[in-house]
This record gives C-alpha cells, structure tokens and sequence, in this order.
C-alpha cells in the first residue's frame, strides 16, 4: 500500500467519523415516559419527560429511568461506531485493532 492509499484511507476514516458523530440515537423507557437522544460523538442532546414523573417521590425512579434510557441509546451509537469502523478497519487490513477499540464490560 502507497502513500496516497493511505492518505485515501485516512481521509475515509474522517469522513466516517464526521458521519457517525452527525448521527442521532434515541431510546425510550420501557414506559415511554422518558426519552433520551444521544449523538453520535456520545454526548447527550436531548432529554424528553412525561410531566407525571417529576415529583419528590418519584425522584430515584426517575434518576434510575434516565440513567438506563441513557445507557441504552449510548449503547446504540457505540454499535453503530464499532460497525463501522469494523467495516472500514477490516478493508485497512487492521481487524485486531478495531475489535478491541470499543471493547469495554458492563459493570
């Protein structure tokens, strides 16, 4: 591989990289009461809350009900980053590498 295939090959990864971090991800609550969307870049840009919710005894809950719809739309992008970089690290020649990029546990 020649120095112009490689420079065509970063200039790949960005334009990926631009796309993925344009992209939005939402998630609801199993009782569509709380909606969350995350973009791309993993960074939250909207939280939706169904009025009902929001009382002092309700409070844990609906900490606990945002932390998991957060969690599952950051899941989402995650899914969709590791995809694609999968795809494009796999035409690059460097799998090992990008299976081990987004590898992380649950806690």
């Amino acid at each position: 591989m020649g120095m112009f295939d490689n420079i065509n090959k970063i200039r790949e990864l960005k334009k990926l990289t631009d796309e993925i971090n344009a992209m939005e991800f939402t998630s609801t609550s199993k009782d569509n009461k709380i909606t969350i969307t995350v973009k791309g870049d993993l960074s939250v840009k909207k939280i939706d809350i169904d009025p009902s919710l929001v009382n002092e005894k309700n409070l844990e809950i609906l900490k606990k009900t945002i932390i998991d719809t957060t969690n599952k739309a950051l899941n989402e992008a995650k899914n969709a980053m590791r995809n694609n970089t999968q795809k494009l690290a796999k035409d690059l020649g460097i799998n090992v590498w990008c299976k081990t990029m987004f590898h992380h546990t649950k806690k």
